[in-house]
């Protein structure tokens, strides 16, 4: 008899070792993480992998669906994920090794049974017009804007 249910989660593929490098990409030349998503109202979560020596170390950050069942850009800067451990949120929260990123994933933890639906058109690092990685280009401002196109990233590279 199952005593915890409404768990479901996809990543991409381990990175490979290969002669150039460990396989593992940089984000840190990115400040933000963006997801093109169709989601219904249940709860996900977008989890990273970086380089880490616990292997249960997982940063998270709530995917904020806004418009349930329709396609829509989920944009999540890099410094606000979480540092989470077996689903616990560490205690310390030391930055995330950005410049080893080894898997990008979504998961379902809302503890329901039941049916759900996600589809995903792509994931994506990006800077805004105000941004370079961790760099500010120019004098921040309350209004937050960005010229990004996210109808040309909706277009295959």
């Amino acid at each position: 008899r199952f005593k915890r249910s409404g768990y479901a989660m996809i990543r991409t593929r381990d990175p490979k070792s290969n002669i150039i490098g460990d396989g593992t990409w940089d984000s840190s030349l990115f400040r933000y993480l963006a997801l093109r998503v169709k989601a219904d109202r249940r709860k996900y979560f977008v989890n990273l992998k970086s380089g880490s020596l616990v292997p249960t170390d997982i940063y998270q950050h709530l995917l904020p669906i806004r418009t349930p069942g329709q396609w829509e850009t989920v944009v999540v800067p890099f410094n606000m994920f979480t540092l989470t451990s077996n689903s616990v949120i560490v205690a310390s929260q030391p930055s995330m090794a950005s410049t080893s990123m080894e898997t990008v994933g979504i998961s379902l933890s809302d503890r329901a049974e039941g049916p759900f639906c996600l589809e995903l058109a792509w994931i994506k690092a990006f800077n805004s017009d105000r941004t370079f990685g961790e760099c500010i280009r120019l004098p921040y401002t309350a209004e937050i804007t960005w010229n990004t196109d996210f109808a040309r990233m909706d277009k295959k590279n």
